[in-house]
């Protein structure tokens, strides 16, 4: 089990994971389901991985996701 971060999960943190997952399991490609606000990290790590991905589904996905302080840390960079 891995340890908790010390801050609430960010998109990039959640795109590091799934870099990791498939490193882990030796995987090229994967198809990625997005549902609700982790269409935002979908999306992101289809758009910055895209030989990584064979398909990318969206369902009830946001495509942008707002923290606290009402910016969209998805999309601002």
């Amino acid at each position: 089990m891995s340890d908790r971060l010390p801050h609430a999960a960010t998109v990039e943190d959640i795109v590091a994971d799934v870099v990791l997952l498939l490193n882990q399991l030796g995987a090229d490609k994967c198809t990625l389901f997005g549902y609700s606000d982790g269409g935002a990290a979908a999306i992101r790590f289809a758009a910055t991985y895209p030989e990584h991905v064979n398909s990318l589904v969206l369902f009830g996905a946001a495509a942008m996701w707002l923290n606290r302080d009402g910016r969209t840390p998805a999309l601002s960079e």
